[in-house]
């Protein structure tokens, strides 16, 4: 704790508080030695009480840093986890380049979603030739526009009214799954994009209501808001 206290003096961090303790700390012993042992004693807890929210500030600080720190691993090994999620899932947003894979290997659940009056939105770059987002990744990863194509036979294989999709042009920083259970519990699976590392070897992470997972949502819906759609509403 000592050296915790010294380096936050040295980088002038809650020095506003360290300076009242010093200051009540030597009041109160300037009134113990004048005998004025009242003054004394609600000095010396005019100290304590400060340095207990020295100690609570430390402990938020150290409960924020836990709970908006995502555990990093591989998309691979959080499939079991995005698996089991849509077993009670009533709305399901997936936005990607081309997450093909993602719709193929859960397409049964996706259709019992929609069977049970839930929602599936599905956002993905544009594969038209004039898709200047599509354009650019087709340079590293040709078969991209051809899996984007492909997803939209795959969308319109899925039945039930509760599925939408639509493409949009630009290149997304993450691909984004968001997952919404009946009793509202929210889970957000985040893998960063990257031209330079394709695959499920790139760093995913996922977060739920209790994190960070606001930024994400919010991505999805702006995104909704501009995109084109590309399976009408049944």
């Amino acid at each position: 704790m000592l050296k915790r206290i010294w380096d936050e003096l040295l980088s002038g961090k809650n020095l506003d508080i360290y300076i009242a303790i010093f200051l009540a700390i030597i009041a109160a012993l300037s009134n113990f030695f004048a005998k004025d042992f009242t003054q004394g004693v609600v000095l010396t807890a005019l100290s304590i009480l400060l340095l207990d929210r020295i100690i609570d500030k430390w402990f938020f600080e150290e409960l924020s840093t836990q709970l908006l720190k995502p555990n990093f691993s591989r998309w691979e090994d959080l499939k079991n986890e995005f698996r089991i999620s849509l077993l009670q899932a009533k709305s399901v947003s997936i936005l990607g380049v081309a997450p093909l894979g993602v719709v193929r290997e859960n397409k049964q659940s996706l259709v019992d979603i929609c069977k049970r009056g839930g929602k599936v939105k599905i956002l993905f770059v544009d594969p038209h030739p004039d898709s200047q987002a599509m354009n650019l990744i087709s340079k590293f990863y040709p078969e991209q526009r051809s899996d984007a194509n492909a997803l939209i036979t795959e969308i319109q294989r899925i039945q039930g009214s509760g599925l939408q999709a639509k493409c949009f042009d630009y290149i997304p920083h993450s691909i984004i799954t968001e997952v919404v259970r009946a009793d509202g519990y929210k889970i957000v699976f985040v893998t960063l994009n990257s031209l330079s590392n394709h695959g499920c070897n790139r760093l995913s992470f996922s977060l739920s209501k209790f994190d960070s997972e606001a930024a994400y949502s919010q991505e999805i819906e702006e995104v909704w808001k501009i995109g084109k759609e590309v399976v009408q509403k049944t």
